[in-house]
């Protein structure tokens, strides 16, 4: 983006904008912009620095005139902008330089290092107003080309040293460096219930934002001692932030009866640090209920109870150590922690999920396939189940890894749960119906792995392989798993209709 010629606000004078650079692939620098200025007025009676620069650009001009340079807006300054003003046929003719006469007379006129003139000396003037220090001497050296630099840079524009229209208009029009108190606050957050029921699941909402990038946001619940039960902590390097990122942080279905609190905290670029909610409340209940659901993301359902009253087929996960294929390639399925994954191919055209899957469906039902969309990008079906991809064995344990994909198994007449746990072994069900089937799975039809491998071999995977996906939601979910690698899988159920 460029700075100089940036579609800056032109409301009212000394307001800031967040402005971005793009630093490189992985990194997003953001700093606060002052709003390019209303051009001053400058006219008689007037001192000061605008008034000497007015003079020294007029001399410029005007081939060095001899304008006496002594700030003052007096009656040889006023002929001069009128003589200026009727040269140039400019539509105000009234011996006031204001936005048209001051706007024309730098119009072109550019100044930089090297530069030697009475245009390098009336921007000496002006640096001086945010207090560079310059000797004004027309002679525009290093120190000047610093000092325009250092302006540029507060200033938000580009900071190269050269003095074009842009920064004319910032010298000229602000008398200080402007400045803005942060605007770090929340939005959204949700009504804790007071008394609050032990075992209920409650979402986190709410939004984080500032005008400035925001550095840390820090959510806690605190007990009666002010000690933190569970806490969650983002870094979001950019000017807001959902708060539905720490659901899978603050478990409130897991707090036991008593007085807590929910808080808030979060700080910015600007080095200000606010509470931004701190709410007490109650939990009361026995501390024998069982929460129905946690959120993960603010999307993901993870139940603490089966979601099938039927008995369903456990489909146990890999427990192969190790593999090295034909090209020395070595993969291990040890870390369960990377169970999931999503894709999003196929579009509105068959309804957001394999076609095959879509028809073998729709002839078994006689029904269309629904497909809802959530608000994350997740897509879920009329019961709340998530649209899934796995392998083929998942739906019929006796697939051959030599042969192709059936329509059975693009939907087997059935749904899932997929059974997850935390780092304390509790086990959550994710509740999916299969939406598509893989061929490239190994190395029991469960594994994801990239490319097709209908004989059930690795030899071609190379740095594609995904590792141990064994759950590949359906939606156009990027960047929506925060948290997800603080549960493993431990199996997925099959329940046939």
């Amino acid at each position: 983006m460029s700075r100089s010629g940036s579609k800056a606000a032109r409301d009212a004078h000394g307001k800031f904008q967040i402005k971005h650079s793009k630093q490189s692939n992985t990194e997003r620098r953001y700093f606060i912009m002052a709003t390019l200025p209303n051009w001053p007025t400058i006219q008689s009676g007037n001192t000061g620095a605008n008034v000497y620069a007015l003079q020294a650009m007029l001399n410029y001009r005007n081939n060095n005139t001899a304008l006496v340079l002594d700030g003052s807006f007096g009656t040889g300054t006023y002929n001069a902008v009128l003589a200026y003003q009727k040269t140039n046929s400019l539509s105000v003719q009234n011996g006031v330089a204001e936005s048209v006469t001051l706007s024309k007379l730098v119009s072109g006129v550019v100044v930089q290092q090297g530069s030697y003139n009475n245009a390098a000396r009336a921007a000496q003037y002006l640096l001086n107003k945010f207090g560079a220090g310059l000797v004004i001497d027309g002679d525009f050296g290093p120190g000047s080309n610093t000092a325009t630099k250092n302006f540029q840079t507060k200033m938000g524009i580009t900071s190269d040293g050269v003095i074009g229209v842009t920064s004319w208009q910032y010298l000229f029009g602000y008398a200080t460096y402007p400045t803005t108190t942060s605007t770090l606050a929340i939005s959204g957050s949700m009504n804790i219930p007071n008394p609050y029921t032990q075992g209920n699941g409650l979402d986190v909402t709410g939004k984080v934002a500032s005008n400035y990038n925001i550095t840390n946001v820090t959510a806690k619940l605190l007990n009666s001692s002010s000690a933190a039960v569970y806490t969650g902590t983002a870094t979001p390097n950019s000017t807001s932030y959902e708060m539905s990122g720490m659901n899978y942080a603050l478990m409130f279905s897991k707090l036991t009866a008593g007085s807590y609190t929910y808080n808030v905290t979060a700080s910015d670029s600007s080095n200000t640090s606010k509470t931004l909610v701190n709410t007490a409340f109650t939990v009361t209940g026995s501390g024998t209920q069982t929460p129905s659901y946690i959120t993960l993301n603010g999307w993901l359902r993870l139940y603490t109870s089966p979601t099938s009253s039927k008995a369903g087929r456990d489909v146990s996960m890999p427990t192969v150590s190790g593999f090295t294929d034909s090209k020395g390639n070595t993969y291990t399925f040890t870390n369960k922690n990377y169970w999931w994954a999503y894709e999003n191919p196929y579009g509105s055209s068959s309804n957001f999920i394999n076609p095959y899957a879509y028809n073998r469906i729709k002839t078994l039902t006689g029904k269309v396939p629904v497909v809802n969309k959530g608000s994350k990008g997740e897509y879920t079906d009329e019961n709340g189940n998530y649209w899934m991809a796995v392998g083929p064995n998942v739906v019929n344990p006796s697939h051959q890894s030599n042969t192709d994909i059936t329509d059975v198994e693009m939907y087997g007449k059935g749904k899932l749960d997929v059974v997850v746990k935390d780092a304390s072994g509790v086990k959550y069900y994710i509740p999916a119906v299969v939406g598509d089937a893989k061929a490239h799975t190994w190395s029991n039809g469960i594994i994801q792995t990239y490319k097709s491998f209908p004989n059930g071999t690795l030899a071609l995977a190379g740095a594609n392989f995904n590792g141990l996906v064994c759950a590949e939601f359906i939606g156009a979910l990027a960047n929506q798993f925060t948290g997800f690698g603080n549960y493993s899988i431990d199996k997925i159920i099959f329940y046939a209709n």
